[in-house]
């Protein structure tokens, strides 16, 4: 039987044009609503909680020290919600604002994003000997929401000089997973009467940034040097706790909390190439630095609310790794709207030849030859001599 699902999308989009235009946006709960006007082109804004003002009409944009207004740039906002009789659901609110302030292009960008997911599964478990041994109805509810910024600058220095930096933050990231699982015995076919019942609530908090740059200098017509330099860090707190009903008594079962943080670093130096009209070669090196830092608590407990011995209690561990690269890219035009890349690094081809190696080991174990001169005039892989 096939399963079928439907996405509706809701789309909303204002971008600056003349006349007057309203629309809203509204928060999931209903509760605030953010009013979008253009009056002649010109973008105002306004929020309300229910009946009261939160923020009045007011003008789009930014008006800096200087004296530069902000708000004679242009924007796009949009909202979108999707649903999907599988049992997902999404919705989404972008806004992004744009202006130029002399050589320099800056964008200005925000995202609400969110995620509904609803699955009911029904499973079996048989052992060795193909004996049943259990049925195991498991239904989960995943929900998870994030903010985005993101700020963007484009600035020609001059004609042979480019920088650009780019900045993300997401924060107040949450995800929530609660879960129920209920254990059937094999002759319990129709799943009437559960011997074991486990419910889980599952939650995280996390937030993050990225900060990268890079500047491009034009050498000549057909070459050019680009530098990117690339910062993250990834922060996510979670915790588990679960309830085990076994008909008898209802107690938590398991308490479990993992601390997670990532640092990266990535530099990247890569010089350009154009060959002909529309094709180009691009090779390079990149160096990139990983730090992951955990923490990780699990307790289980009896049904006399008594810690047992079979947790792990202030688990921790650093883990730090280095990588380097060089690579190589061609790209060129097969249509005219299609390109195709050919891409190639260092660290593939080291593991191809790594591999290569370990085989031909394998096999000169196995024949019993010990040194790869004794394979020279063996004739080990012809029929004849």
């Amino acid at each position: 039987m096939k399963n079928f699902s439907f996405l509706i999308l809701l789309l909303v989009t204002i971008s600056c044009g003349k006349g007057s235009f309203l629309s809203s946006i509204n928060s999931p709960d209903n509760k605030i609503t953010l009013n979008f006007t253009l009056d002649n082109g010109k973008p105002f804004y306004s929020i309300n909680k229910g009946d009261k003002i939160i923020v009045s009409n007011s003008s789009l944009g930014l008006i800096l020290k200087n004296g530069i207004d902000l708000s004679k740039g242009s924007g796009t906002w949009s909202a979108a919600l999707g649903y999907l009789t599988s049992g997902s659901n999404n919705w989404r609110g972008i806004g992004s604002w744009s202006t130029k302030i002399k050589k320099t292009d800056i964008v200005i960008g925000f995202e609400r994003i969110g995620d509904l997911n609803s699955r009911k599964f029904n499973e079996s478990t048989i052992d060795q000997e193909k004996s049943l041994l259990y049925y195991r109805l498991k239904e989960t509810i995943e929900y998870q929401s994030s903010n985005r910024v993101n700020i963007d600058l484009n600035s020609k220095i001059n004609d042979k000089n480019i920088i650009r930096i780019n900045t993300l933050v997401w924060f107040n990231g949450k995800e929530n997973a609660p879960e129920i699982q209920e254990y059937f015995s094999p002759t319990d076919i129709k799943n009437e009467a559960f011997y074991k019942k486990i419910h889980w609530d599952r939650r995280e908090d996390n937030d993050g940034w990225e900060f990268g740059g890079d500047w491009e200098h034009q050498i000549n017509k057909n070459h050019s040097l680009k530098l990117r330099v690339v910062l993250t860090e990834e922060n996510e707190d979670q915790s588990d706790i679960s309830f085990l009903n076994d008909t008898e008594n209802l107690y938590n079962n398991s308490t479990e909390t993992n601390i997670r943080k990532e640092n990266e670093r990535i530099i990247r130096l890569s010089f350009n190439k154009l060959i002909g009209k529309s094709s180009s070669l691009e090779y390079g090196f990149e160096s990139a630095y990983n730090k992951l830092n955990r923490s990780f608590n699990l307790k289980f407990f009896d049904s006399n609310s008594i810690e047992t011995n079979a947790g792990l209690i202030n688990t921790s561990g650093l883990v730090e790794e280095d990588r380097y690269e060089g690579f190589l890219s061609y790209n060129l035009p097969i249509s005219e709207k299609i390109r195709a890349e050919l891409a190639l690094n260092y660290e593939c081809i080291s593991r191809y030849i790594k591999s290569v190696n370990l085989g031909l080991l394998k096999i000169m174990s196995k024949m019993g030859i010990s040194v790869l001169s004794s394979y020279r005039g063996g004739c080990n892989f012809e029929n004849s001599c």
